[in-house]
């Protein structure tokens, strides 16, 4: 469910990765190895995502995939 913060809405990794349509370990494992800009992360250290980064990460898979 996302959450509302300041009036800006974040969704969390699971979600995330059910927008982009890459699995969640394979979302994970590119923010570990660098592939990918890593998201804001809120006080209990999660990663939120914005509607922005979804679709940021929507692109760049499918660059990848095209490659």
């Amino acid at each position: 469910m996302p959450k509302r913060i300041n009036g800006k809405t974040y969704y969390q990794t699971k979600e995330a990765a059910e927008a982009t349509g890459i699995s969640r370990p394979t979302l994970l494992r590119w923010f570990r190895e660098g592939r990918v800009r890593d998201v804001r992360r809120d006080r209990n250290d999660w990663r939120l995502f914005t509607k922005e980064d979804i679709a940021r990460l929507k692109k760049w898979s499918t660059s990848v995939r095209t490659r």
